[in-house]
């Protein structure tokens, strides 16, 4: 690509992405570019050129660099999806996973998660219950969602283990041991 050439593209402010697409490139980036395709030199009052200082150079080469970052930087699309827009969330995305068999009769300590938990059965009956609600089964494939903050506890059926993959945010309070009364109380399925 020929100096006029780049020079043309700086000045518009767009770049060709990978699918040809313009993309606009920052303020900044682009009077640093122009700035350092022309050279080193400025103009003075009288028209005479006069050379730049090494460390308006330097300046002009960091605000190129930094122009060019932020441009590469944008996120691409993915091409698994199609449709709309898909943007990968950063903020808060943390999660935990768990992966527990519980026997017959196992089950948790009543708690609650600081952004929530996901309870999938995978296999054979799980119970679960919110706090002030009635005991849940849930059989394989199955899943419930518990809300930030909810007391609840989850295990498997009395009489029936069961396999579940758990994901959770944030931190875990837990809370007393779920009575016996409060485990064997009449389940429903939803």
């Amino acid at each position: 690509m020929t100096l006029k050439t780049r020079l043309a593209i700086l000045l518009r402010g767009t770049r060709k992405t990978e699918r040809g697409a313009g993309r606009l490139l920052t303020p900044l980036a682009v009077r640093a570019a122009s700035f350092a395709l022309l050279g080193n030199t400025r103009k003075t009052e009288r028209g005479a050129a006069r050379l730049l200082t090494p460390l308006a150079v330097r300046a002009a080469s960091f605000a190129l660099l930094a122009g060019c970052v932020v441009a590469y930087s944008q996120e691409k699309l993915n091409p698994n999806f199609t449709g709309g827009e898909v943007k990968t969330i950063k903020e808060n995305s943390q999660g935990n996973t768990a992966h527990f068999y519980f026997g017959p009769g196992a089950r948790t300590k009543w708690h609650s998660h600081e952004g929530g938990q996901i309870i999938l059965v995978e296999e054979g009956v799980g119970l679960y219950q919110e706090k002030g609600g009635p005991v849940v089964e849930l059989r394989a494939g199955e899943t419930h969602y518990c809300p930030p903050g909810v007391v609840h506890w989850h295990g498997a059926s009395p009489k029936e283990g069961g396999a579940q993959f758990n994901v959770s945010r944030g931190g875990i309070t837990w809370l007393a041991e779920v009575t016996d009364e409060e485990f064997n109380a009449p389940s429903i399925h939803k």
